[in-house]
């Protein structure tokens, strides 16, 4: 049961909120520069540079560079999600 006027989706909002701040956080700091990742199409990628933050009105980040793990690269605007 909820109080205080929260509901359990207000909740999970500001629990998802809080893990995508916590990746870009990560991400910013070049902490994953490196580290074998996972995109949201399954599959698996290296951070190369994480890009320039963005300005809050676009992507999370512009300018990064990742290689995929099965062959090639990409450079381009990096939403991020959790």
């Amino acid at each position: 049961m909820s109080q205080g006027g929260s509901s359990s989706t207000e909740g999970k909002q500001v629990n998802e909120r809080t893990a995508e701040s916590r990746l870009a956080t990560l991400w910013k700091s070049g902490t994953l520069r490196g580290a074998d990742l996972t995109a949201a199409d399954g599959r698996r990628l290296r951070v190369l540079h994480p890009g320039l933050g963005g300005n809050g009105k676009g992507p999370d980040f512009c300018g990064a560079a990742i290689a995929w793990l099965d062959g090639g690269r990409s450079h381009g605007d990096v939403e991020l999600h959790t």
